[in-house]
């Protein structure tokens, strides 16, 4: 079991985990320690795939700053 994190800007997909066909990811956690409120959205996309809506998980979730 490994715990890692990655700071992501904003705009840009980013790739966050990959997976090694071994584990699964539980859990995470999203913060946003900026000094502007920002909205977050998220996918999960299979290797190989390209992104689209179908593989989003959060959409638009608006992230104060500080939080």
């Amino acid at each position: 079991m490994a715990i890692t994190n990655t700071s992501v800007g904003a705009g840009t997909p980013t790739n966050l985990y990959t997976s090694s066909g071994e584990n699964a990811v539980t859990t995470m956690i999203f913060c946003n320690t900026g000094v502007v409120d920002t909205y977050m959205t998220v996918w999960m996309v299979p290797s190989g795939s390209s992104l689209n809506n179908n593989m989003m998980i959060l959409n638009s979730v608006y992230m104060p700053a500080g939080e």
